[in-house]
């Protein structure tokens, strides 16, 4: 441990130490404030003005210390007052000169310390406005500016007392000048008391000395900018100078008559008596701060110095005062109170967890968000635990891997770590670190800071959950999906691949003419989806389109527009050959017979009833012809069923080649047809169609295995409009006029039948 020697100017710096009466003095407010201020603002728990005599430190102000004074040769002030400028000490146990200070090693356990001299007029250092931290810290220079700010208005404080102290010593002195003439003028009066002209003379000039002497002590007191009265002991104001005069509104009737109390702001009478009945021969000085009233009625701060003077009982006699307007400083306080306050506040309660951190992991400091985080008082963690202490396992490995790293380049993150609390929950965070290094390089500290992420960490996993979701509907086999610009694959999944038989791709960037079968299904497509998609809407329909080989597939198409500025549009696409080559077969079976192929009664009377309103619109002869077959009973007995479904079969192809393409031939069931003949010129066209079915009828009919078999038909005949405009009367009178021709057993037209 290095002592610190005596300054070059110790005599002097000793000698205004005590003429200022500032050692072993009663606490004042004003350095109260200001330490109280320096621990809040610097963020220390410890803060002292310091007086630094010839054996000891005593602290006339201190926050964060029970003790009131320390041995001079363990005081880091002693050091302080050699320097022109601050003493900062960023760590005490890697300094030489402190490392094995009882201080340091033991209680109050000073590691870190940043102090400012607190000097004179003349530039004598009394001692240090200083502040201490029980961690190693690396005071900033915006700390070190604010510490500043406060030791000049200590020095200012200091000054002022300076000023007040030549006053009264210059009035003293005048005093015991004045006293001393007039005791030698006493003298000489009773050595020339035989020379009464003498005496006399000698008097008046004493008085005149007296008087002269007076005037210049009050033209001192009223020439001060500070207030300057006396008061006896039952408070009665005795004296008053010019500046007390101007404050106080006061006038040579005030004097005697006038108290303390007039002057002094009624809410803080009680406090300055109870100051003032403190007094003592011991303690004779003492410093009051109250509010007042200025001449213009505003409510003002002042400060007053009182020094009390007592008879040898020690009953005080009279008190003098010299005070000074401190509204400016009290408005200062308030102000940088206030500000200390809000930022205190923003700290402690900002949105996120604010905390220090030293080389071992362990917090040093840390705001009120994160210890509600944890669910601790700070007192629990500071100096106690760490972070890695509320992460979980994987969280504690994560920390013991990246603090190295955070040390060695001095920043980090962010990070994410599970935070569990005391009381169990678990919220997940996200930790951002900077390092605060000595001069050295040492790590004295971090700046971390932690955000809450839990419900963003659970949207993320969530978002995680619905995009793992999506990519295997997206990569379905049955789904083929494609986003368009400009009609022009932008993205497609392997399932549209696989549908057309592209290779992967293959088809990025090309455009869907190429999934088209021909120009006019592109175009049409894209006249009916795109106006159809606009304002939020849908197209759906189903496709003929085609592979890459050319083979023709069914797709059902349904797009959506994703974006009206990009133009993009999401299609999904599904292969429906199968299910549209069954959706056939199964309506061949409703619509159609399964023995030879024909339309079914069901679809006969769907296309009779087009064809009928076709006729209405066009006034075209329509022709329903019923047809039966002659003979099919006995090729059914004489060679079986399956000949006669044989011949089933031919006779309904020979029907269907023998009419036209907008014709229709159906099967009713057993050996019945019916033909239905549309847009007819005249009742010799419907004639000549019969004959043609008459004649391909009466051929003969090869069964197989030599055998052959002769059937006829008997054709009976309805015309629209004439014989009906229903399906059913058609029908109806179509069958019966086939029974006619049946029972004629001949060619009857005007009964509408044929026969062979």
């Amino acid at each position: 441990m290095v002592i610190a020697p005596p300054t070059l100017d110790e005599h002097q710096r000793i000698t205004q130490l005590h003429a200022l009466a500032l050692l072993d003095s009663a606490p004042e407010p004003a350095f109260d404030a200001l330490t109280r201020l320096v621990a809040r603002l610097l963020r220390v728990p410890v803060a002292l003005v310091s007086l630094v005599d010839e054996h000891r430190q005593w602290f006339k102000s201190r926050v964060g210390l029970d003790a009131t004074e320390t041995p001079r040769d363990l005081a880091f002030c002693a050091h302080a007052i050699h320097g022109d400028g601050p003493l900062v000490v960023p760590d005490a146990l890697l300094d030489p000169r402190f490392a094995d200070n009882p201080l340091v090693t033991g209680a109050p356990h000073i590691r870190a310390y940043a102090g400012i001299p607190l000097r004179t007029a003349e530039g004598h250092a009394l001692g240090t406005l200083c502040a201490i931290d029980h961690q190693p810290r690396a005071f900033s220079a915006a700390d070190l500016a604010l510490l500043q700010e406060f030791a000049d208005v200590l020095h200012r404080e200091v000054r002022h007392r300076e000023a007040a102290l030549r006053a009264r010593q210059a009035a003293e002195c005048e005093r015991a000048r004045n006293e001393a003439n007039l005791q030698a003028m006493l003298q000489h009066a009773q050595d020339a008391f035989t020379s009464l002209e003498h005496d006399v003379s000698q008097r008046k000039s004493a008085e005149r000395r007296l008087a002269d002497s007076e005037r210049r002590l009050n033209a001192v007191v009223n020439d001060q900018t500070d207030i300057v009265c006396r008061f006896d002991h039952q408070g009665a104001l005795t004296f008053a100078n010019a500046a007390c005069r101007r404050l106080f509104s006061l006038t040579d009737a005030s004097i005697g008559v006038a108290t303390w109390r007039a002057v002094v702001w009624p809410a803080d009478i009680p406090a300055v008596a109870s100051q003032l009945k403190a007094m003592s021969p011991d303690n004779p000085l003492v410093v009051t701060e109250n509010r007042f009233v200025d001449d213009a009625g505003a409510l003002r701060w002042a400060e007053f110095i009182n020094r009390g003077f007592f008879d040898a009982d020690g009953v005080l006699q009279e008190v003098q005062t010299v005070g000074r307007d401190v509204t400016e400083r009290k408005n200062l306080e308030a102000c940088l109170a206030d500000a200390t306050e809000r930022q205190q506040d923003l700290y402690d309660n900002a949105p996120c967890g604010y905390h220090s951190i030293d080389a071992t992991g362990k917090f040093l400091q840390i705001n009120r968000t994160a210890l509600a985080w944890l669910g601790c008082e700070r007192d629990e963690v500071v100096g106690r635990l760490g972070p890695a202490d509320f992460f979980t396992e994987e969280g504690r490995a994560q920390f013991s891997i990246n603090f190295p790293k955070f040390i060695a380049d001095g920043c980090i993150g962010p990070l994410q770590f599970d935070l569990r609390s005391r009381d169990g929950t678990v919220r997940r965070i996200s930790v951002s670190a900077t390092a605060v290094r000595d001069a050295q390089g040492r790590l004295l500290m971090s700046r971390s800071v932690m955000y809450d992420i839990s419900e963003m960490d659970r949207i993320k996993r969530e978002l995680q959950r619905l995009n793992r979701e999506q990519a295997l509907m997206l990569d379905s086999d049955l789904v083929g999906i494609v986003k368009l610009r400009d009609r022009c694959v932008v993205w497609k999944n392997r399932a549209l691949d696989r549908m057309f038989g592209f290779e992967p791709g293959e088809l990025d960037g090309q455009p869907t003419r190429i999934l088209h079968k021909d120009q006019d299904s592109y175009d049409r497509m894209g006249r009916e989806a795109y106006p159809a998609m606009q304002n939020g809407g849908t197209y759906r329909a189903q496709v003929h389109m085609v592979k890459r080989s050319g083979e023709p597939i069914w797709v059902d198409v349904s797009g959506a527009l994703l974006s009206e500025e990009t133009g993009e549009t999401m299609w999904l696409m599904m292969d429906i050959t199968t299910m549209k080559l069954y959706q056939e077969q199964v309506e061949r079976l409703a619509f159609h017979d399964m023995l030879t192929g024909l339309p079914n009664r069901t679809l006969l009377m769907d296309r009779l009833g087009q064809a009928l309103s076709q006729a209405k619109r066009s006034g075209d002869l329509l022709a329903v012809c019923f047809i039966d077959l002659d003979g099919f009973k006995a090729v059914n007995d004489h060679f079986g069923h399956d000949a006669g479904d044989r011949l089933l079969r031919v006779i309904a192809e020979r029907l269907r080649d023998c009419i036209r393409g907008t014709d229709t031939v159906a099967r009713l069931g057993g050996d019945e047809f019916v033909l239905v003949l549309t847009q007819l010129a005249n009742h010799d066209e419907c004639r000549t169609i019969l004959d043609r079915v008459l004649t391909a009828v009466a051929e003969p009919v090869v069964l197989g295995a030599g055998q052959v078999a002769h059937v006829s038909a008997s054709i009976g005949a309805a015309f629209h409009p004439n014989d009906g405009v229903d399906a059913e009367v058609l029908l109806s009178f179509a069958d019966k006029a086939m029974y006619r021709v049946k029972q004629a057993g001949r060619l009857s037209v005007p009964f509408g039948g044929w026969r062979v």
